[in-house]
């Protein structure tokens, strides 16, 4: 069980650069992180239209 607490890399640089596939691997992440914050932006944006479309039918 030690061995899960060693770190496999020998600094915080190789760490990201992750055996020179860090651009590949860091920028997948942002694609995901980025594709996260989106859909959350979207489904917020579509929940408020929605609660105007119903008080404006209440109105009606």
């Amino acid at each position: 069980m030690s061995e899960f607490f060693n770190p496999w890399w020998h600094d915080w640089a190789s760490f990201f650069q992750m055996g020179r596939h860090g651009l590949y691997v860091w920028g997948s992440v942002a694609a995901v992180a980025a594709a996260l914050v989106g859909e959350q932006l979207a489904l917020r944006s579509r929940a408020r239209r929605l609660q105007r479309m119903l008080r404006e039918d209440e109105l009606r």
